[in-house]
C-alpha cells in the first residue's frame, strides 16, 4: 500500500469502511485521490458499490479535503492516519498551516505522537536544528526520557546536559529554551536539598504531594531507595505506557535522519537499577 492511506474505517469518510478502503487501494492504486476528486462515478466500479454509495462517498470526500491535504502532507513523515486524524480533530483545516509552523506542537497537543515522530517531520519540513521550537520541546522529551527511568524531575544542570546530549545544540541555547518553557508555565522549577530542580507540571504536583506525605521520614527526595523514589519508578511506568502510544497506527516512526538519540551508560545502568528494585 502506498504512503498516503485512507484512515482505518475510512475515519469520516462516509461510505468508506476498511474493506472498501482496501478495494480502493487495490483497484486504484497511486490513482484513488484522483478518482475521488474528478471521477467518483468510476467508484462503481468497485462491487457493493451503486450510483446512491458513490454520491455519499464523493460529498464525504470532498467535505474532507482539509484531512486529504493532512494526509498528503504527511506522507512519508512516519505519521500515519490513525494519527493524522486526530490532528485533524485537534487543528481543523488550520493543521497544515500549524504544523508547518511549529511541527513539534503535536507532541504536546496530540495523543500518541512523541518527539521522535515530530522531529522526523521538522527534519523533512527543513526546520534548523538549533530551531528554538525544536529545543524547547527536547527539554520536555529530555525529562519524558526521565520519568521512564522514575524520576519526577531533573536538576536543572543534569537537564541541561542530558538535553545536549539528545539535541546536539550548545548549552546555552538549551538554558534559554528552559527559561521560556518556565516563563510559559509548561515546566515547574523548585529548590530540593539546595539543588535547582525542574519537572513537567503533572510530576510536579505528584512530587509535592507525595514529599509532603513522607517529610518526616528525614529521607533523601533524591535518593533511588527512598519512598519517592519507588513512587517515582510507579510514575514512570504510567509515562511509559502514554508513550507506547507512538506507535498506535501500527507503523513505528522511523528515527529522524538528525544524530541518534540513543542511550549513554548512565541511563542504562538507571534502567537495570530500576529493573532489580521493581516498583512499589
Amino acid at each position: 500500500m502506498p504512503a498516503i492511506s485512507l484512515p482505518k474505517g475510512g475515519g469520516a469518510i462516509r461510505g468508506i469502511g476498511p474493506s472498501t478502503a482496501s478495494l480502493l487501494w487495490t483497484h486504484f492504486k497511486e490513482k484513488v485521490f484522483d478518482v475521488l476528486d474528478d471521477e467518483p462515478q468510476r467508484l462503481r466500479e468497485l462491487p457493493g458499490i451503486g450510483p446512491k454509495r458513490a454520491s455519499m462517498i464523493a460529498e464525504s470526500w470532498q467535505a474532507q479535503r482539509s484531512m486529504r491535504e493532512l494526509l498528503m502532507f504527511l506522507a512519508d513523515s512516519g505519521i500515519g492516519p490513525e494519527r493524522a486524524a486526530r490532528i485533524q480533530k485537534q487543528y481543523g483545516p488550520d493543521a497544515v498551516r500549524l504544523i508547518r509552523e511549529n511541527p513539534y506542537r503535536l507532541v504536546r497537543d496530540v495523543r500518541g505522537i512523541g518527539f521522535t515522530s515530530a522531529d522526523q517531520l521538522a527534519l523533512k519540513l527543513g526546520l534548523a536544528a538549533d530551531s528554538p521550537y525544536r529545543i524547547q520541546a527536547g527539554v520536555r522529551h529530555a525529562l519524558d526520557e526521565a520519568a521512564l527511568q522514575g524520576h519526577c524531575g531533573l536538576p536543572h544542570e543534569e537537564l541541561t546536559a542530558e538535553t545536549v546530549r539528545l539535541l546536539h545544540v550548545p548549552a546555552e541555547l538549551v538554558a534559554q529554551a528552559i527559561l521560556v518553557e518556565l516563563e510559559q508555565r509548561h515546566l515547574a522549577r523548585n529548590t530540593i536539598e539546595g539543588v535547582d530542580a525542574v519537572f513537567t507540571p503533572r510530576l510536579y504536583v505528584a512530587e509535592r504531594e507525595i514529599a509532603g506525605g513522607v517529610a518526616a521520614r528525614g529521607t533523601s527526595v533524591f535518593g533511588g531507595d527512598s519512598f519517592i523514589g519507588r513512587c517515582r519508578r510507579t510514575l514512570g511506568d504510567l509515562t511509559s505506557r502514554r508513550r507506547t502510544e507512538e506507535t498506535s497506527d501500527g507503523d513505528r516512526p522511523k528515527p529522524a535522519n538528525r544524530k541518534e538519540h540513543g542511550d549513554n551508560p548512565r541511563t542504562k545502568q538507571k534502567r537495570t537499577q530500576t529493573s532489580r528494585d521493581g516498583g512499589l
